[in-house]
């Protein structure tokens, strides 16, 4: 390991054996041999914790060289690891990685299995269980269970008192909506103004082909021109009251109305487009228009169109 291989160097000084009352077995050979087995024992647990940190270390280097999406399938055919137990060892690692010797001064061998789920715990259920250790309890793997979970309901229940109640909940949860709000609508306007510029550019082509066609022997008819440009013109007239917050001023009137009070546009340039959308929009509009009048609205619609886009 690049920063430490003795991540938890577990005593092995022979109290932990003291532990046991050896007097228990009667067979002088018998006890020589579990007494030398124990102490293997010990020494094979420190070497499995060990390398289960020098695979979390390895874990972590790899993983941003593997592209988003392919993580498990790399892990799983190169390793034959599943993700819960990368996962693990990576936390061992970062948990424990930095920390050279983490239970010399201890004469009990936690079990790896225990020393994996304190990777993830709190500081305090580290804390508890090393002191708890250190003092000469010997925990299983069920006691270290049961010590976290204490320590994280203390801290499920610390952050429920923080938590603030009525009004201040209230405002809270008020400014919490309006940031989120606010994000939501700042992605959706970014997306509107893009397709509103396409739409309008669309129309001002349309406008464009059939003043150029107006002199020919095939000029587009105002039914033709109406059918072309005004579902765009009604979508525009809609957005552009989303992304402005102000009305069309227009002579016409749309059968769609909507229940939001608004300002009308400020004179200036897309007040103009606003205008002219509006009328494009309306039925009504297109059947009082008389034909000889269609040129004279075609420049009018080009003028507040160019007026925006060419700024």
């Amino acid at each position: 390991m690049a920063k430490s291989t003795k991540v938890v160097g577990l005593l092995d000084r022979g109290a932990a054996a003291a532990r046991f009352d050896y007097a228990l077995i009667p067979d002088a050979g018998a006890r020589k041999f579990l007494q030398a087995a124990a102490k293997e024992l010990r020494k094979g647990l420190v070497s499995l914790t060990e390398a289960m940190c020098v695979v979390g270390e390895k874990l972590i280097e790899c993983k941003p060289k593997v592209p988003h999406g392919i993580w498990t399938m790399w892990l799983v055919s190169e390793t034959g690891m599943s993700e819960t137990w990368s996962r693990g060892c990576m936390a061992m690692y970062a948990r424990f990685g930095t920390m050279p010797a983490l239970f010399a001064e201890l004469d009990f061998a936690l079990a790896p299995t225990s020393i994996l789920r304190l990777a993830s715990a709190p500081d305090a259920a580290v804390e508890d269980v090393l002191d708890r250790v250190r003092d000469g309890e010997k925990l299983t793997v069920v006691a270290v269970e049961d010590v976290i979970d204490v320590h994280l309901n203390r801290a499920r229940e610390a952050k429920r008192l923080a938590e603030p109640t009525g009004p201040e909940k209230v405002l809270r949860g008020r400014k919490a909506a309006m940031r989120s709000l606010k994000e939501l609508s700042d992605r959706g306007h970014s997306e509107l103004i893009s397709a509103v510029v396409d739409r309008l550019a669309g129309v001002l082509s349309q406008v464009q082909r059939a003043q150029e066609m107006a002199s020919t022997a095939r000029p587009v008819s105002k039914k033709t021109l109406e059918k072309e440009v005004r579902d765009d013109a009604q979508w525009l007239v809609d957005a552009l009251e989303q992304l402005s917050q102000r009305s069309a001023v227009s002579s016409t009137h749309l059968v769609h109305r909507t229940f939001l009070s608004r300002e009308v546009h400020e004179p200036g340039p897309w007040a103009d487009v606003a205008g002219v959308l509006a009328d494009i929009a309306s039925a009504i509009a297109w059947e009082k228009l008389p034909a000889s009048k269609l040129p004279a609205f075609l420049e009018r619609a080009e003028t507040a169109l160019r007026a925006v886009l060419d700024e």
